[in-house]
């Protein structure tokens, strides 16, 4: 399903048994509770999953960019899921399987987008008429609603842009029932990402709770996921994000069902040292 579904089967699978072996709840980074800390080890050249999250980010912060500086609140609308986009590029203990549409949306809803990105991005056609607002600063969802073939999603919440910050604070709520998988879970994602002429700083965070019931198997699971950006840019000849790091880090918080827990937890750090000039390294 497009750009998310690693993330999407990664989540699925993330429902292992009782914290799945990582005692991180209480090992929290960069002041955010489930969050881990990690350690880095040595600067290597990006894996092709790698360089596309690193891509996607870049992608990304052009949009905060024009959200901000050029006064285009809707380039900003599909950065509260970057979190869960980019935390599709982390590594897992075991290969994920074929790409099932049914699993991909049922325990991730911004899956289902046709372009791969967040439903948010979507607000034109895919909302309940007259269920937000939107003005040349800010977009705020009252309970809006996509729904479509056995799956529904409530977006609450706002995204605004003030000062050169872009701020946002959402809450989605999705259901899921077909081909024998029903589900259901929140997402809630919150962050800032401040735009002067030359850098972008911040941080995103999802914190998401879901409940899959596919054929026999059940799961619960509850994972963090976030990335903290300092970076630097420029847009000429064209925009490219010049120097600066990206770190990108999932922690599961709880699982059941402690036979399977192919996801673990998992950081990387990106450091750009020139425009398309990128070494990532790998979190222990």
């Amino acid at each position: 399903m497009r750009k998310l579904v690693l993330a999407g089967i990664l989540t699925v699978l993330a429902c292992g048994g009782s914290n799945g072996g990582n005692n991180n709840n209480n090992n929290n980074g960069t002041g955010t509770p489930g969050l881990k800390t990690f350690s880095y080890g040595a600067s290597q050249t990006p894996t092709t999953a790698q360089k596309n999250a690193s891509n996607t980010a870049q992608t990304q912060m052009n949009n905060a960019v024009k959200a901000t500086v050029s006064n285009q609140i809707a380039s900003a609308a599909s950065l509260p899921s970057l979190a869960d986009s980019l935390a599709g590029s982390l590594p897992t203990l075991l290969a994920p399987p074929a790409a099932d549409p049914s699993m991909i949306a049922a325990v991730d809803p911004a899956a289902i987008a046709d372009d791969g990105v967040s439903l948010l991005a979507h607000h034109s056609a895919g909302l309940t008429e007259g269920c937000y607002t939107f003005t040349s600063s800010s977009i705020t969802y009252n309970a809006c609603v996509i729904s479509g073939s056995g799956f529904s999603e409530t977006l609450n919440g706002n995204l605004s842009t003030n000062g050169g910050t872009v701020t946002w604070n959402l809450t989605v709520t999705y259901s899921y029932s077909a081909q024998n998988v029903t589900s259901n879970g929140t997402y809630a994602w919150s962050g800032p990402i401040t735009v002067t002429a030359t850098t972008i700083t911040g941080q995103g965070r999802s914190a998401f709770t879901g409940h899959v019931v596919s054929g026999s198997t059940t799961y619960d699971y509850q994972y963090t996921a976030g990335f903290d950006l300092n970076l630097t840019y420029q847009t000429t000849p064209s925009f490219c994000i010049n120097g600066g790091t990206l770190e990108i880090r999932r922690t599961l918080n709880a699982t059941s069902n402690a036979t399977t827990i192919p996801v673990r937890d998992a950081g990387i750090k990106f450091t750009w040292t020139g425009c398309n000039t990128v070494t990532v390294q790998v979190g222990t």
